[in-house]
């Protein structure tokens, strides 16, 4: 499981980075970028790298009633329902995307020693960075591959909803753990593009979803350790780029469109 710090220490530490990284890793490309390319070609580049992904896959269920953590297959089948999420995606950098992402998680599982059937969704609503790494270690000489492989750092709100039934007679649970309000949480993971046809791309991501609470399942014992892992497959349709002459500008350009 991740590992669980005094989370408003974490809130803090975590804001802090994040805009660290932003503006270390913003400001230096982009100058460098500007002195070899001139201002006018990285403008072009903020209004041109846009794309917009949808994903599907398993929503994978940790927490106080969780019986599968260290069994892949039966969690997959037992302790996780189909989720979806959609992204809007902007590659500013060779290397560097900054994503607006929305995120539909469902899960389940049923517990035998606490009598406790548990049917649930939460929605993850937040930004992040995708680091090319590809990219990255190629820089200043960015291959701009067909094939890369990503990290993924953000943080969101996200809001629960769970419902507890006895597993034997089937009878709903009221709780009194009721989330009001939205709440922060942090989310990183690991993924991988693959270009397919023009303007369009295949995507595979696995994101920690680390909530910092234990509403997830209604059930509050001991450290706020719940936590999903959202495991996807995504397709990603990168927008096309329109020149003077009116002519798309497909991904084959790659000097003109970074994915």
């Amino acid at each position: 499981m991740p590992i669980k710090p005094h989370f408003k220490t974490l809130q803090l530490t975590v804001c802090f980075l994040f805009i660290v990284f932003i503006l270390e890793d913003f400001t230096t490309p982009v100058l460098a970028q500007t002195s070899r390319y001139g201002k006018n070609k990285i403008y072009e580049d903020l209004k041109r790298n846009w794309s917009v992904q949808w994903n599907i896959g398993p929503g994978l269920y940790f927490g106080d009633l969780s019986q599968y953590d260290n069994d892949p297959i039966n969690k997959i089948f037992k302790e996780s329902k189909l989720s979806s999420g959609f992204i809007i995606s902007n590659k500013f950098i060779s290397y560097l995307a900054i994503q607006g992402r929305f995120i539909f998680n469902r899960y389940q599982t049923s517990n035998e020693i606490f009598n406790r059937k548990l049917k649930g969704y939460s929605y993850v609503i937040g930004a992040n960075l995708q680091l090319d790494l590809v990219n990255l270690m190629a820089y200043p000489n960015e291959p701009h591959p067909d094939i890369y492989v990503y990290l993924l750092f953000g943080v969101g709100s996200t809001k629960m909803r769970p419902s507890l039934y006895n597993l034997e007679s089937g009878n709903k649970i009221e709780l009194n753990t009721v989330q009001k309000k939205m709440e922060f949480m942090i989310y990183y993971g690991v993924g991988a593009n693959v270009y397919l046809y023009k303007n369009w791309d295949l995507t595979f991501e696995t994101i920690i979803q680390n909530i910092g609470t234990d509403k997830l399942d209604g059930v509050i014992a001991g450290e706020p350790d719940d936590f999903i892992i959202y495991t996807s497959v995504g397709i990603k349709y990168n927008f096309p780029y329109f020149d003077l002459g009116n002519k798309y500008l497909y991904r084959s350009k790659r000097t003109l469109l970074r994915r």
